[in-house]
């Protein structure tokens, strides 16, 4: 863009949002134009009542070694069985064990209809007529490797997901780590983009740390503190600590006890359980801070409307 008074300039040519977001993410326009472009398309339908729908964003181009295994008709299959709430393979009754299957398949729907996976595609890969090959294939393919990925975050066991999904263990843990970066990128591109993506921004951050460490969302505040992952965030969550407030607050004994409960690890360390602590505190500290400054600048703001 040309020059003006406030951005930062490069030369003599300003750096506007896109060009920001497209350095702070290390790719060139081209590639910049595609994911303002997923952002856009993200932002216009985004379905937010699960996970669901952002992990559809994050998820790569799934013709990797994830998906090979699954042929047309099993993706459809397995996607109208989810959207119907019955079938949809070896997790359907996983997924009945904590939600209920109608609300599981009007949520599917949603995305479905919100990323142009419609009843008529299906059929159509169901019979053949449209191949694995095929781009019309696509969003169907994506929304099968994000029902995956739910799965995953859901905290469903690894092997009967992939044997859901036709994958072996290894495949998964590969759309896991792609799909966690994807998200992180983005995240990052819409947050240095701004506005209309503030919104999108947030989601995928928290989707991108929910899918990196495998947990529900309720889960990904305490793996934010480090050497917390999912199992030992689980045993933190039930035992009644919600926040990193609650873990800081904390004595050393009692989350010893926490961490060690349920056979989770015998003999933790107390160097780990101070480490644990010592972080907890530190992000409640910034935690504080934070608010005590958008408190602040709240009551500038409304000092100046007076």
């Amino acid at each position: 863009t040309p020059p003006s008074p406030t951005p930062r300039t490069v030369g003599c040519y300003a750096l506007g949002a896109l060009g920001r977001a497209a350095a702070a993410v290390g790719v060139g326009p081209d590639e910049a134009l595609v994911l303002r472009a997923t952002l856009v398309a993200a932002s216009a339908r985004l379905v937010l009542t699960s996970s669901l729908h952002p992990l559809y964003v994050a998820v790569p181009p799934p013709r990797g070694d994830f998906a090979h295994g699954a042929t047309p008709p099993e993706v459809a299959k397995l996607i109208e069985g989810r959207m119907g709430g019955g079938g949809g393979g070896a997790t359907a009754a996983a997924v009945s064990a904590t939600s209920s299957a109608t609300t599981l398949a009007c949520a599917v729907a949603a995305v479905a209809a919100a990323v142009g996976v419609d009843h008529a595609l299906l059929a159509r890969m169901r019979t053949g007529a449209v191949g694995v090959a095929s781009p019309a294939a696509d969003p169907a393919y994506r929304l099968y490797a994000a029902l995956a990925l739910d799965d995953l975050v859901c905290e469903r066991p690894g092997g009967a997901i992939a044997a859901a999904f036709r994958c072996s263990p290894h495949a998964l843990q590969g759309l896991q780590d792609a799909a966690g970066g994807a998200a992180y990128r983005l995240a990052k591109f819409a947050r240095e983009a701004g506005e209309p993506f503030t919104l999108v921004a947030d989601v995928l951050a928290t989707v991108e740390r929910q899918v990196s460490a495998g947990v529900r969302g309720e889960l990904v505040a305490l793996t934010a503190i480090e050497a917390v992952r999912g199992s030992r965030a689980r045993r933190l969550f039930h035992a009644g600590f919600k926040s990193v407030r609650d873990v800081a607050a904390a004595s050393e004994a009692r989350l010893r006890e926490v961490l060690q409960a349920g056979g989770g690890e015998r003999g933790i360390s107390s160097r780990l359980v101070r480490r644990i602590k010592g972080h907890a505190a530190e992000l409640h500290a910034l935690e504080a801070a934070r608010e005590a400054l958008d408190a602040l600048a709240s009551a500038r703001a409304r000092r100046l409307e007076a």
